[in-house]
């Protein structure tokens, strides 16, 4: 391995803890950029290398790279739901510090724009 190649995994090493320090922070990128002195492009260049690499180690093309998969929710009379009151959750997504409840009587069109979002995450 040569200088650059061992430059270059340093880097990576210590973004992969910087970007899961903002991730545990609760704060959003931006947020965590000011706060830390870095600039938000630096964070999301970092963030696509990263994921780059995982992609080609992991030997999965992007699109390929996570698929979606449903599972069955339990009934409303099994349910134990101590974070939330409210019994009219259809859905549950966790992504890393992400919880996203999707409700039922959700529009198609907001379901789509959850999607959309998410993609690029996962």
């Amino acid at each position: 391995m040569d200088m650059r190649s061992v430059q270059h995994q340093a880097l990576v090493n210590e973004w992969k803890e910087r970007i899961l320090a903002q991730r545990n922070s609760g704060q959003n990128v931006r947020q965590w950029c000011e706060k830390n002195g870095e600039k938000e492009g630096n964070y999301y260049y970092w963030l696509k290398v990263i994921r780059n690499e995982v992609l080609i180690t992991t030997n999965l093309p992007a699109a390929s790279a996570k698929t979606a998969s449903f599972v069955e929710l339990p009934s409303k009379s099994n349910a134990v739901r101590p974070e939330s009151s409210n019994h009219d959750i259809c859905a549950v997504v966790h992504l890393s510090a992400l919880r996203l409840e999707i409700h039922n009587g959700a529009s198609a069109d907001t379901l789509g724009s959850i999607l959309a979002i998410l993609r690029p995450l996962c």
